[in-house]
């Protein structure tokens, strides 16, 4: 028996904070370490946006937007996959698992509206109210 009562954690789950709330239930916030993990690319290798992202996408011309950088979606995933912990019967089956578990906290961050992909290009989102 895993924290909070869960019988069996996902490699997805790995990645997942959780927070008690006041009635004692857990609940799933966001893949924690891979949002920092993209924080580290875009300090890393982040670079300024292009003019057909800064056109399509609002925020980049606010004061604190014009400090915002983009990484490419491979630099990200490169450090995420350092981050991410799978569980795999075989060795051979850990790239799979591993593409797995990025595609789908990724698609959680987006989702959730703490990170925006265009094209090749991925940037944490402009909104003050998120981590």
């Amino acid at each position: 028996m895993t924290p909070f009562g869960l019988a069996r954690r996902s490699p997805l789950m790995s990645l997942i904070d959780y927070d008690i709330s006041l009635t004692g239930l857990s609940v799933p916030l966001f893949p924690k370490p891979l949002l920092q993990t993209l924080n580290d690319a875009i300090a890393a290798q982040g670079i300024e946006p292009s003019a057909e992202i800064k056109a399509k996408f609002g925020g980049f011309d606010s004061l604190a937007g014009k400090l915002h950088k983009i990484v490419h979606v491979d630099q990200w995933r490169k450090l995420a996959y350092k981050a991410i912990t799978v569980a795999c019967d075989t060795e051979e089956g850990k790239p799979q698992a591993l593409k797995k578990a990025f595609k789908r906290s990724r698609d959680k961050l987006f989702t959730e509206k703490y990170t925006v992909q265009h094209g090749d290009y991925v940037w944490r989102f402009f909104d003050e109210n998120k981590g």
